[in-house]
């Protein structure tokens, strides 16, 4: 194994466990947002894995989150990255950890990969694991010292161009439901069992580089696509679909937090609607 692993498996007492006290919560009860029967159904097939490297710990409201999902029964493994850099090697770490649940556990179906560094609610595997999907994101932002903060997906424009969508551009983000995607990153992804299952099968391995763009990394000194971009391209060859859950948003913790405007987000624009501006990233 790539990396190194602690598993968080669930409690003992189950979902309704909180410290050895009963809850008295109904099946229809809401619960972040879902039927609490619904939740029952789902938290036995994710395996939420947070990435965190040697030097850094993982964030605060992430941390209390794992308390909360180990209440509910949901398994966490916490993956430490010791080399600080070979993103791809610890996203095959992710993989392998993920094969191998399914393996002791058949009916595991989701991971849910979250870096150490992203603020979320305690909701979003839920969340994202909901639709059933093959490759779900939420919205992880970045930022470019030329287009600002951009959210970590492409989707087309009025043209058809890819293109990470830009707050600066005034580019309207819909508030819920699935938003098409060709490329997704990988700070808040859930991806379900048989796309992994596939590109393994055909000797693919899901975030490795191809060995066309390492070559130019090291001509031209620049990295022109990163182990998300890879493999949302493994995706689009084999025919997975990937989206964004419009309703579930990271906050990137760096020097300060990254994450889309509120006043971006438009609870009347429809997924289906939402297009790029064309002077968004990319192109």
């Amino acid at each position: 194994m790539i990396g190194e692993r602690k598993d968080l498996g669930p409690v003992e007492n189950g979902p309704n466990s909180t410290g050895g006290q009963d809850v008295d919560i109904q099946s229809e009860d809401q619960v972040f947002g879902m039927p609490f029967g619904d939740i029952q159904k789902l938290v036995g097939k994710i395996l939420v894995v947070i990435i965190h490297r040697s030097n850094e710990g993982i964030h605060h409201d992430l941390a209390a989150s794992i308390g909360m999902w180990a209440r509910l029964g949901m398994a966490v493994s916490l993956i430490r990255d010791p080399h600080g850099g070979f993103v791809e090697v610890t996203r095959a770490s992710v993989v392998n950890t993920f094969l191998e649940y399914r393996e002791r556990n058949p009916n595991m179906e989701y991971v849910v990969m979250i870096d150490a560094d992203e603020a979320i609610d305690p909701s979003a595997p839920l969340l994202l694991a909901r639709w059933g999907k093959p490759v779900v994101s939420g919205i992880v932002c970045g930022f470019n010292a030329k287009h600002g903060v951009f959210a970590c997906f492409t989707a087309e424009d009025e043209n058809g161009m890819p293109r990470f969508p830009c707050a600066q551009n005034g580019t309207k983000l819909p508030t819920e439901g699935l938003i098409p995607a060709y490329q997704v990153g990988t700070g808040l992804l859930c991806v379900r069992y048989d796309v992994f299952e596939t590109m393994r099968s055909k000797g693919m391995e899901p975030f490795a580089l191809d060995d066309w763009t390492r070559k130019q990394s090291f001509i031209e000194g620049v990295l022109k696509k990163g182990e998300d971009i890879c493999f949302s391209e493994r995706c689009e060859e084999l025919g997975f679909e990937r989206f964004v859950d419009a309703s579930v948003h990271g906050g990137h913790q760096k020097v300060v937090q990254i994450a889309w405007p509120n006043a971006l987000l438009d609870e009347n624009l429809k997924p289906e609607d939402f297009v790029t501006n064309r002077k968004d990233y990319g192109g």
